[in-house]
């Protein structure tokens, strides 16, 4: 069975057919409700959600790999990222990497990776310790640099007007017959753009809702 994560319901609006563990924001919430999922039995999990870009990814992309930004044990001869008592720094392999952290970026992190969100690493890990199934989309909704502090996430306005763009190739990310019916479309108006799942809008603006 599969079952998505996401963190706020305004990224998961449109969405059907399969549950969803609304997990809040944070690495603690999402091992919660991953660990909420696998105890309910589900042996797929795919985590869902808005990211920040500290490269040249744009766009939908799935996750290959996982790197915790806010672990810094270099006082124990560790290297950064890495848990201490633990080997490596990174989950999954290279392709696009994204770090998770409880602070929210507003510049490059120290660790290298690609996209940064708040939840995939911990989801990632505890699938990984427990043998379940694991896939990540993140759709980039901004470039996590200064320009984002002080941006109020739950500030969702209507679109105006849009033009509204089939990303096709993104069908493949999304199996219909374990994710439903559901297209994603990308729509930009006013330098903002949003996320078109099923049929409802869904603004993702200039700022992350993770």
């Amino acid at each position: 069975m599969t079952a998505l994560i996401i963190a706020l319901p305004e990224e998961a609006e449109g969405i059907e057919g399969h549950p969803i563990y609304l997990s809040g924001c944070g690495k603690v919430n999402a091992t919660i409700a991953t660990m909420k999922a696998i105890h309910d039995g589900h042996d797929l999990i795919i985590n869902y959600g808005s990211a920040g870009t500290v490269s040249d990814v744009t766009g939908l992309v799935e996750v290959t790999g996982y790197v915790d930004r806010d672990m810094d044990a270099r006082a124990l001869k560790c290297e950064l990222g890495q848990t201490p008592f633990e080997d490596g720094v990174m989950i999954g392999s290279k392709g696009v990497v994204c770090g998770s952290g409880d602070k929210f970026a507003t510049s490059k992190p120290k660790i290298e990776c690609d996209i940064v969100d708040m939840e995939a690493y911990a989801i990632a890990k505890t699938c990984l310790k427990e043998k379940i199934n694991f896939r990540c989309f993140k759709y980039i909704s901004d470039s996590a640099d200064e320009n984002m502090a002080g941006v109020e996430i739950r500030d969702y306005e209507p679109l105006d007007s849009f033009e509204t763009v089939l990303v096709g190739e993104t069908l493949s990310y999304f199996d219909t017959s374990s994710i439903g019916s559901n297209i994603l479309y990308s729509v930009y108006s006013n330098e903002k753009s949003a996320t078109k799942i099923g049929g409802n809008l869904q603004l993702v603006m200039s700022s992350r809702c993770y």
